[in-house]
């Protein structure tokens, strides 16, 4: 049975976003549509905007009117399709997509919101804020935001109710989203975001290091991420200084995309100003800064950079040292300070 009312998707609409849109459209909320087209699945307790099978799929067209080919236009899989691998579907944390984390229905960690999009008149969710480089909205040039800054509860436009219909809101206690408060981002950030956005949907641009693909240029990408993510030492401090990054702030030991906002905001910003650089020059610049082969990882999650292995070839090997003979500390121990545990809680929340 068709719904009343047609609602068709925007060409860069997430899918859960356009299930939000087609409930409220019709008079209801989006748990109980779920409901009725699958009452046999807990929809809302697994992230379907990466994926749905055929089954599914068939049954949101048969009760929306829209082609299942424009639905699958919606998802995350088909969005990175291009530079996706085998290997890495099959993880349950996809490269380049934020994880959502979920308690139940309710959503701990994942989807981010545009203040000023919220404004507009047309309001939807974009799939490029699943992605992990996109920390900021490119038209506003704002950050995104991930959850109520008055309650701290995760952005959930799904657990919205037929009574009080506006997903601009928080579910939880009502603040309005449309009112928070935003500095504007770095210009390099914005522009390498974009950048990125352009390589992913174009097939002929012109990459870094004269790489000649994407998913040679995504693969680098993705080795330099973890480099940066894993890089701590005394000896990289040369490297971040450099950058001109305040490497006090990297020091998250997680994956890219399960990171914070400001972590993958640092570490993308670390990568545009690396792509920056003539490769020779990178490759100098990690000799002064004493980086050792072991550290970069050209084979990571089913990529495979060319470009990561010749940098490797031409980095001193691993030197090993006289293991220190540490001396128990007498210095007191003190209880963390509440920035450094929001921290660690960033961190671990995906898991929750």
């Amino acid at each position: 049975m068709l719904s009343p009312i047609k609602v068709t998707p925007f060409k860069d609409e997430l899918l859960s976003s356009w299930i939000v849109r087609l409930a409220l459209a019709n008079g209801t909320d989006p748990l109980s549509l779920s409901g009725a087209i699958f009452p046999s699945q807990r929809v809302w307790s697994r992230d379907f905007d990466k994926s749905l099978n055929v089954e599914f799929l068939k049954a949101l067209s048969n009760i929306s009117g829209i082609p299942i080919s424009a639905l699958t236009k919606l998802t995350l899989e088909n969005h990175l399709s291009s530079i996706l691998t085998p290997k890495s579907k099959n993880n349950a944390v996809w490269p380049w997509v934020i994880p959502l984390a979920h308690r139940n229905r309710v959503h701990t960690n994942g989807l981010h919101f545009c203040p000023e999009c919220l404004r507009e008149k047309d309001v939807y969710f974009k799939r490029d804020w699943r992605i992990s480089w996109s920390t900021c909205c490119t038209d506003h040039e704002l950050n995104l935001q991930i959850g109520c800054p008055k309650c701290n509860t995760a952005f959930s436009p799904h657990l919205v109710t037929y009574d009080k219909p506006d997903f601009c809101c928080c579910v939880h206690c009502g603040f309005d989203l449309r009112a928070v408060v935003q500095k504007e981002v770095d210009p390099e950030i914005v522009y390498f975001q974009g950048q990125l956005n352009r390589f992913l949907s174009d097939n002929t641009p012109e990459y870094p290091w004269k790489i000649k693909s994407k998913t040679e240029f995504f693969a680098t990408l993705n080795s330099l991420t973890s480099f940066i993510q894993k890089t701590r030492s005394s000896q990289s401090k040369h490297l971040f200084q450099y950058l001109d990054i305040n490497d006090s702030i990297l020091n998250s030991q997680t994956s890219f995309s399960n990171s914070s906002l400001k972590e993958r905001q640092l570490t993308v910003l670390c990568c545009f100003r690396m792509f920056s650089l003539q490769l020779d020059e990178l490759i100098k610049l990690l000799k002064d800064a004493q980086v050792f082969r072991s550290s970069l990882r050209p084979t990571l999650y089913g990529y495979s950079s060319q470009t990561i292995k010749t940098i490797k070839q031409q980095l001193p090997s691993y030197k090993t040292y006289e293991k220190p003979n540490y001396q128990k500390s007498s210095q007191e121990i003190h209880p963390r300070s509440k920035d450094e545990v929001e921290k660690l809680m960033d961190e671990i929340r995906c898991f929750l």
